[in-house]
């Protein structure tokens, strides 16, 4: 399947992009990033304006939400309170419009009562910057090391990563 768009599901992977020095080279991938205008107002004002110059240049776009998708997500988020209203928007917004969901955390996947989707994680992420952005193996190990560093739960994940930019 290709795609053009992919929904950004959480603060998590944003952070975990900017602490890795990756977030520029990823939003110059061809996809377009979307995001929620509930999970944009979410996030705090510091991240909002590292967002804000690729929201102007439409490398992110802010898909507003509807009475529906309000609806929709209040019902979400009372009946599986695990995740906020601003990661269900997200997660609905990506359901309505058939897009895979960029995710730092898979727990929302492994639930047997959410209906499948596609999802992509750092490993897709960072496969894409060497692929896309043509950025040198050593700057894609520092920032797996940096992810390491802001994410712990990332480490068997960058250590994968890792033995695989070593074998190319």
């Amino acid at each position: 399947m290709k795609f053009t768009h992919l929904a950004i599901q959480d603060a998590g992977m944003l952070l975990d992009l900017l602490q890795a020095q990756l977030f520029g080279p990823a939003f110059q991938l061809s996809y377009t990033f979307c995001i929620s205008d509930v999970a944009l107002a979410a996030l705090d004002a510091d991240l909002q304006h590292q967002l804000a110059p690729y929201i102007r240049a439409k490398k992110v776009l802010v898909i507003v939400s509807t009475e529906e998708d309000h609806l929709a997500v209040e019902e979400l988020a009372g009946e599986f309170p695990r995740l906020s209203a601003a990661e269900w928007s997200v997660y609905h917004m990506a359901r309505t419009h058939n897009w895979p969901l960029l995710a730092s955390c898979t727990c929302l996947c492994t639930w047997k009562y959410i209906p499948p989707m596609k999802l992509l994680n750092m490993t897709w992420l960072i496969n894409e910057l060497l692929a896309q952005a043509k950025l040198p193996k050593s700057k894609l190990v520092t920032g797996i090391d940096k992810l390491v560093s802001a994410n712990h739960r990332l480490k068997p994940e960058c250590d994968a990563l890792k033995k695989i930019l070593r074998i190319r």
